[in-house]
């Protein structure tokens, strides 16, 4: 038996300039390098001087991260975008499920984050309310966590998927993600 290609639909953040930027997929050495940040309490994150835009850039990439600069998009959207491609990415690495479940919760996730501006903590308790549920999380659920953790009301921009060559993803029978968030670190997602 044969594996079953999986392609994912890529994160896209379309801005207020007319621009849609396109997140990477994480390669190997920025997965290994985020997976290891993400993994530090924010006390040694701070210890080892790394900031939320070294993360933000990271989970971005380096490139996006200075073209979205070049263009003039706002700090707010730039951070708002780096919070949000972080949670896809702790997602995608630590949830179980299929594959298309695991890439539907991470960015139905994303999404939330990116509609609401939410901040760190309210990450973490979504993660925590969603370790057992028996689906994942709509962004309108998400987006009631912000609203209740002190977070700024929903954008009309929208995270957007790009189409997929393959079929539309599933629900998920089970969708389990780690607590672990970047914590009360920042709040430059406001």
């Amino acid at each position: 038996m044969a594996l079953k290609r999986f392609t994912p639909e890529p994160l896209v953040f379309p801005m207020p300039n007319g621009t849609d930027y396109e997140v990477p997929s994480v390669d190997i050495d920025r997965g290994w390098r985020l997976s290891q940040l993400l993994a530090r309490t924010p006390a040694q994150l701070e210890k080892a001087k790394e900031t939320d835009e070294d993360l933000f850039k990271l989970a971005l990439t380096d490139e996006l991260w200075d073209r979205m600069k070049a263009d003039g998009v706002s700090s707010t959207l730039a951070f708002r975008a780096g919070m949000a491609a972080l949670a896809h990415y702790q997602i995608l690495e630590s949830a179980s499920g299929s594959l298309e479940a695991v890439h539907t919760a991470a960015m139905e996730a994303a999404e939330a984050i990116w509609e609401s501006g939410i901040h760190p903590e309210a990450v973490a308790a979504w993660a925590a309310a969603n370790m057992t549920t028996t689906s994942p999380a709509t962004a309108e659920e998400s987006a009631e966590t912000a609203s209740t953790s002190g977070t700024s009301s929903p954008k009309k921009a929208t995270a957007r998927r790009s189409r997929s060559t393959t079929s539309s993803p599933k629900k998920s029978s089970s969708s389990s993600t780690s607590s672990r968030s970047t914590g009360s670190r920042s709040n430059a997602a406001t």
